[in-house]
């Protein structure tokens, strides 16, 4: 934390510009070494951006625009210095190395974002969720990454510490007092206090499978018997050639994963296997591979070939072994003519579906809205949803703490008892935050971070 850090904070292709950043005591001093303004001035002012020179014992490296942020107005709470030059990876280097020269070290990945949360810029929460910022995969994901870099969901977390806090010092109180007769607080009023903390607890909860979907997308499995148009319905999906479309029974042997995007939702597709029986080998290991796509996916999208003389057996096996998934039944091929007694048959069987042509794309609009209103529901994704899995942690495991302690409230235990659930729930809360964590866990976690950030 003493020394002054230095690094690229763009990527290091080529580009229109690259940006430099330096942060400790020295930066600005540093950039008063190198930095030659065009126009000359007193001093480097907060946040104003200067244009000039970065210059090497008299020869000009590049042109550059300079702007320095002082502490504490800045992203890591101490001096900032940042350099755009021209984006050539040559010239960065170059730059970069003259201000290493010149007394800044080579900054660790997430170094940057760790100094923030050291200087009480970020807590750990808003720190984690600069990387899933920049992680980000869709407009949903980086909508609740910014929402959470923005401090909506440390707002609850903060709710959620003041109850701990206030139960635990009217516990303090009563057990300061043990020669009473009668316990000196409500407890009335602290069991409220625990329900208000456990409906918070519960709704960050109830977010987790949301958050993960938003993080990671919507795993939809495309499975049906073979031709039924899978690849086929992968293609249009994604725009492109991706998988191979033919007549012959069996030419998807492995799944093949594509993404689209969706109302803002990644949507993660899996062309699979046709389900048959067979007795070619490999055949036979894609449709394992099928049947465990199917059991991990949000949703099954069985495609069933309208055109087909019956629904048939095999159809009428794949629809009865999935009816506990999240399923979309698709009825492909509308371009042809679909065949009365598949319809039949579907609707004696009690199945909703909806009638698509893959080839030309008939009613393919109307299925993504299906695969994002079946896995999403009423979800609207407003409120911020928990997607770091160590966070999920700390919330649970306060949550149980918590529960233990209600239990304790309920049964009449006396009040120092309850007080140890409590405060088991507290320190979940504190370590969500990265108050009182142990410093290998906080050097784990910004040591996931890109170079820069």
């Amino acid at each position: 934390m003493n020394e002054t850090i230095a690094a690229l904070s763009t990527a290091p292709q080529t580009a229109g510009i690259h940006v430099i950043r330096m942060s400790g005591d020295d930066s600005v001093e540093i950039l008063k070494r190198v930095f030659e303004p065009a126009s000359k001035i007193e001093s480097f002012e907060h946040a104003h951006m200067y244009y000039g020179r970065v210059v090497d014992n008299g020869v000009a490296l590049d042109e550059v625009y300079a702007v320095s942020f002082y502490q504490p107005k800045s992203y890591t709470g101490e001096n900032v210095v940042e350099i755009q030059c021209h984006g050539s990876g040559v010239l960065s280097g170059e730059i970069l190395k003259l201000l290493l020269k010149n007394g800044a070290t080579p900054a660790q990945p997430g170094e940057f974002t760790k100094r923030a949360y050291l200087n009480g810029k970020l807590d750990l929460v808003q720190a984690e969720s600069v990387m899933d910022l920049l992680n980000a995969t869709g407009k949903a994901a980086s909508k609740n990454a910014y929402e959470q870099l923005s401090g909506h969901l440390s707002e609850r977390i903060n709710s959620l510490k003041d109850i701990f806090v206030f139960v635990m010092a009217n516990i303090d109180v009563d057990i300061d007092f043990p020669e009473a007769d009668v316990e000196v607080v409500d407890r009335e009023l602290l069991s409220a206090k625990l329900c208000e903390a456990k409906r918070i607890i519960d709704g960050m909860l109830s977010s987790v499978d949301e958050g993960r979907i938003i993080k990671e997308g919507i795993r939809v499995a495309i499975c049906g018997l073979p031709n039924a148009g899978k690849s086929s319905l992968l293609n249009y999906l994604i725009g492109d050639d991706r998988a191979i479309v033919t007549d012959i029974p069996g030419t998807t042997r492995d799944v093949i994963e594509e993404s689209v995007m969706i109302n803002g939702i990644r949507v993660r597709l899996f062309d699979t296997a046709g389900l048959r029986h067979t007795e070619d080998k490999i055949e036979s290991i894609g449709i394992q591979r099928t049947k465990r796509a199917i059991d991990d996916g949000d949703i099954v999208l069985v495609m069933i070939d309208g055109t087909s003389e019956s629904l048939g057996d095999e159809n009428t096996e794949l629809l009865h072994s999935t009816r506990d998934k999240k399923r979309i039944v698709a009825l492909n091929k509308s371009d042809a003519d679909i065949n009365d007694s598949v319809i039949k048959d579907l609707d004696a069987m009690g199945v909703e579906y909806v009638v698509i042509s893959a080839r030309t794309g008939d009613n393919i609009d109307l299925l993504k809205d299906k695969i994002y209103q079946t896995v999403m529901g009423g979800n609207s994704t407003e409120s911020v949803c928990l997607t770091n899995a160590r966070q999920i942690h700390c919330i649970r495991h306060s949550g149980e703490a918590l529960q233990r302690a209600m239990e304790d409230m309920d049964a009449f235990m006396p009040l120092d008892i309850v007080g140890i659930g409590i405060r088991e729930a507290y320190e979940g809360i504190l370590e969500l935050v990265g108050e009182g964590i142990d410093d290998s866990i906080i050097n784990e976690i910004f040591t996931s971070f890109c170079l820069g950030k």
